[in-house]
């Protein structure tokens, strides 16, 4: 019986000594840790990390394609001096949130987090995850389709880029033949949470559009009457629709690129008609022509 009882002293001090082992383990595996090793992950460039400490984290998502350490490593500046700043929660034991400061492009930013209970480790040690990345957009400032690369690497969506952990980043226009950037670096802070990038047009792509503007309304003036004018052209006259005659370009509008070298405009201009019967009135007609602008693959078309 003395032997069961020893057995059994020991049984519990070996127990308590496990519990007391996890609690000092546990000590150390916080919310407010994981936090400061996730934004270290990302201080470092090192995006593999960072995404491990992200719950249900799928690289695979078309949304996450630049959350790499490619893309981070091509980074021209990272995050620096991380602080975490814990406040527990005594009513939610299962998310905490934090306060995570940082440095970025000279300027300091602060961000409210929560970390999220992961499944334990060893069925005892705590582990706290990022609910999702912490990652944002950056986009064009016009509402243009015009794409720009990030990093060397080419984004997806128009006018958007997936999603960005926050670091600057070196940018360049898709195509460069047709279009400019004002900015050859893209900020995304994640407060402001986005950075943005500038289109402008080049010459060339302006040359190209007026180009195509002109044979456009070549084209429109081959109809032989006013009824049977192309659907889209511009030259609309006054007169009975059954009048035979034909249109001419006398001077062709100039075209202007807005909205990030997506839209064009052409204004102005004259076409004249002239009757088939000789009639001497002649119908003059400034023309107007507007619509998208679409560049892929180095071919324009509008």
């Amino acid at each position: 019986m003395a032997a069961f009882w020893s057995t059994l002293g020991a049984l519990a001090l070996v127990s308590v000594g496990l519990v007391l082992l996890v609690a000092h383990l546990n000590d150390s595996r916080t919310a407010q840790a994981a936090a400061q090793e996730y934004f270290e992950a990302l201080a470092t460039g090192d995006a593999t990390k960072a995404n491990t400490l992200t719950r249900d984290m799928d690289v695979m998502d078309e949304r996450y394609q630049l959350l790499t350490d490619e893309a981070l490593g091509a980074a021209t500046e990272l995050i620096s001096d991380i602080e975490v700043e814990f406040h527990e929660d005594a009513l939610d034991p299962y998310d905490s949130q934090s306060e995570v400061s940082y440095t970025l492009a000279g300027e300091r930013h602060t961000v409210h987090i929560h970390m999220s209970r992961g499944e334990p480790d060893w069925w005892f040690l705590d582990t706290w995850l990022m609910p999702d990345p912490f990652a944002f957009q950056g986009h064009a400032t016009s509402s243009g389709w015009q794409t720009f690369s990030v990093a060397g690497l080419p984004t997806q969506t128009l006018g958007y880029t997936p999603l960005l952990y926050p670091a600057v980043y070196p940018i360049e226009p898709s195509e460069p033949d047709y279009v400019t950037l004002a900015e050859d670096e893209l900020a995304v802070d994640g407060e402001a949470n986005e950075g943005t990038a500038t289109f402008s047009p080049t010459a060339a792509l302006i040359a190209e559009v007026q180009a195509q503007v002109n044979a456009r309304l070549d084209d429109c003036v081959t109809s032989t009457s006013v009824a049977e004018v192309d659907e889209g052209c511009p030259m609309h006259a006054l007169i009975d629709q059954h009048t035979k005659g034909t249109w001419h370009i006398l001077e062709y509008p100039a075209v202007e690129l807005s909205r990030g070298a997506s839209w064009y405009s052409a204004f102005g201009g004259r076409a004249q008609f002239v009757p088939e019967d000789g009639a001497p009135m002649d119908a003059l007609r400034p023309i107007k022509l507007e619509g998208y602008v679409h560049i892929a693959d180095g071919m324009v078309t509008i």
